[in-house]
């Protein structure tokens, strides 16, 4: 979980990068440093609230690139990155903290042919890839939530195309989560032709 925040009291307001790692079932900061001194005058402080920024986050395999407003503030290798759904966490604490934010676009892209795998711009008020927050002027309103992206879309799968077996596979199973037609290969080799599939049959 990548965090960019203006409440930890130990950098004064400052806005401060915080990326987390979940730790059985919590998410605990690994790293943490204000955004000035990763990249000096990048956001003024007139800038932290209400104003628009550009976030972007490369990974591939293990290293995790991430940039804001178009400028390198971190380069990292982590074991135990992994591809998952999108997720938003913001808390709100009475008398502590008051975590909000406004999301006007996210678009996810495999990074070998930048093909687009998700992407929402939240024009659409019924809000069909998230079951959380608010779509107000075509932005993802969020407070107070620990959620990820609806399974029932698009873009429940994992974002992932390969994968490095630890150990010796001795029978694929495959579960499609929408009825589509589809063919899929194991190590190269077609395992099947193509199928009309229904949500949640197994294939072997």
């Amino acid at each position: 979980m990548w965090q960019i925040n203006t409440f930890e009291k130990k950098f004064n307001g400052a806005m401060s990068f915080r990326p987390h790692q979940w730790v059985n079932g919590q998410a605990s900061c690994f790293f943490e440093a204000k955004i000035d001194d990763l990249a000096p005058g990048l956001i003024g402080k007139d800038a932290y609230f209400n104003t628009k920024h550009h976030m972007r986050i490369e990974v591939r395999g293990k290293e995790i690139t991430t940039f804001l407003n178009g400028t390198q503030i971190d380069k990292r290798t982590n074991e135990h990155a992994a591809y998952g759904k999108i997720g938003f966490r913001h808390t709100t604490v009475a008398n502590d903290c008051d975590e909000q934010a406004a999301y006007d676009n996210i678009v996810i892209k495999d990074m070998d042919t930048d093909a687009t795998l998700f992407e929402d711009c939240f024009d659409d008020p019924s809000n069909p890839n998230f079951g959380f927050g608010e779509i107000r002027n075509g932005e993802l309103y969020v407070v107070n939530v620990l959620q990820l992206q609806k399974d029932k879309t698009n873009s429940a799968p994992m974002y992932r195309k390969e994968f490095q077996a630890d150990k010796e596979i001795k029978k694929p199973r495959f579960t499609p989560q929408h009825w589509e037609s589809m063919r899929w290969r194991l190590t190269g080799k077609r395992s099947a032709t193509t199928y009309l599939t229904r949500a949640g049959q197994t294939m072997s």
